[in-house]
């Protein structure tokens, strides 16, 4: 298997030190419905997909606004204008790639793709790993001071 899940624990240590915030990350039961955010493909050397995560709008908004230090409620009408592009686009961009480094514990390296906010774009290899993934986990994330939202990883 190229990729393992990260534990909350993992995520919440991870989280916490790149946001100088305290950040709780708690594993979820996996939702049947979609969760309608950005998705991030992640790939083998080979550029085959390994990984992909999903996550919410008030996730991505919130993690794109955390980083920088842009004010919550930047983060807040992003996630209801369903609108993550500009700077929330590269921040989101930027945690998801640290995050990557979580994905794999052998010699094998996955490297991140750039998010698609808009499903349609996702490679159809990587949409397989979405429909029929080898291990799915789920986190519920919440940064002090900023909120939060829900971010899946599918693992192929």
């Amino acid at each position: 298997m190229w990729c393992e899940a990260p534990s909350a624990a993992e995520v919440a240590t991870l989280l916490s030190g790149l946001f100088g915030r305290p950040t709780t990350v708690k594993e979820v039961p996996v939702t049947p419905r979609p969760l309608g955010g950005p998705v991030t493909v992640f790939v083998r050397p080979d550029k085959t997909p390994a990984a992909i995560a999903v996550s919410d709008f008030p996730f991505a908004a919130t993690v794109g606004a955390v980083l920088t230090m842009l004010p919550p409620a930047t983060a807040k009408d992003a996630a209801t204008r369903k609108d993550i592009s500009g700077t929330l686009a590269e921040n989101l961009a930027e945690v998801l790639n640290v995050v990557s480094s979580r994905l794999t514990r052998t010699p094998n390296r996955v490297i991140m793709r750039l998010p698609f906010t808009v499903a349609t774009l996702v490679p159809d290899d990587a949409k397989a790993i979405h429909a029929k993934p080898g291990r799915r986990v789920d986190y519920d994330v919440d940064v002090a001071g900023y909120g939060g939202g829900k971010i899946a990883f599918f693992l192929s």
